[in-house]
C-alpha cells in the first residue's frame, strides 16, 4: 500500500521536474542559440543496472522514476545571421499540459490511496 504512495509521489516529482525543463525552454525561446532540452524517465532500476555493468555494485534495488536530460542539436533558424532557439512554443505549451496532467493524475492516486487507508484504520479501530 505504501508502495503506490511512494510510486506516485515519485511520479510528481519527475513530472516537476519535466515542468521545470520545460518553463526554462520557453523562457529562453527568444534567446539566439538556445537549444531545446527534454526530459525522459526512467525506472530507477534500469540506472543501477547501467551502475552495475560499469563495474560499481548498486547499493539497492528499487523502482523510482529518474529523470534524463538531453539536449537537441538541431540547428535553430537563421535569423539577422544568429543562429535562433530551436524551441517550438506550440510544442512546448502542449508538453507542459501534458506535465500538468500527469502529476494531476499522480495527485489522485495519491487521494485515492488515502482514502483506502483512511477506511482501513477506522475499521480496525472499531473492531479492535
Amino acid at each position: 500500500m505504501l508502495t503506490g504512495l511512494y510510486s506516485a509521489a515519485a511520479g510528481m516529482i519527475a513530472q516537476l521536474d519535466r515542468h521545470d525543463v520545460i518553463a526554462n525552454n520557453l523562457a529562453n525561446i527568444s534567446t539566439a542559440g538556445f537549444k531545446r532540452t527534454s526530459v525522459g524517465t526512467h525506472a530507477f532500476e534500469v540506472g543501477l543496472r547501467y551502475a552495475d555493468q560499469q563495474g560499481t555494485q548498486p547499493y539497492c534495488k528499487a523502482v523510482i522514476p529518474s529523470t534524463v536530460l538531453s539536449r537537441d542539436q538541431r540547428p535553430g533558424p537563421l535569423i539577422d545571421g544568429q543562429e535562433g532557439s530551436n524551441v517550438n512554443a506550440v510544442e512546448e505549451m502542449v508538453n507542459i499540459i501534458s506535465a500538468l496532467r500527469a502529476y494531476e493524475s499522480c495527485q489522485r492516486a495519491i487521494q485515492s490511496l488515502d482514502q483506502v487507508l483512511d477506511k482501513a484504520i477506522n475499521v480496525m479501530n472499531r473492531t479492535g
